[in-house]
């Protein structure tokens, strides 16, 4: 009976852990994008830009597809506000995308 105890007590603190981990993972995403908006309020699309993508590294590197999206999907944006040929720019970029998620 002891044993049982003892294991349950194992997968509940490791299930706690993970659920932690995973929190925390979340709550880096959180703040990271809470500073993109704040350069978006004051005006600053150049500095918001080098942090979505760093944004995008660090979900690519996580494989955290959700992150991933929304980061391609705010450099878009921000390449349309800081280069003229921002159309082009973006499609390659959504081409590369999808290149390399057919490589997966």
């Amino acid at each position: 009976m002891n044993t049982i105890r003892t294991f349950a007590l194992i997968v509940l603190l490791s299930l706690l852990s993970d659920c932690c981990i995973a929190q925390d993972q979340g709550s880096n995403y959180f703040r990271l994008w809470k500073k993109v908006h704040h350069y978006e309020l004051e005006d600053l699309p150049k500095s918001a830009a080098v942090l979505v993508d760093s944004i995008y590294a660090l979900a690519r590197q996580e494989d955290n597809e959700v992150q991933s999206l929304k980061a391609l999907v705010y450099q878009s944006k921000f390449i349309s506000l800081l280069e003229e040929d921002a159309p082009v720019k973006v499609m390659k970029g959504i081409e590369q995308e999808m290149v390399n998620a057919g490589a997966e």
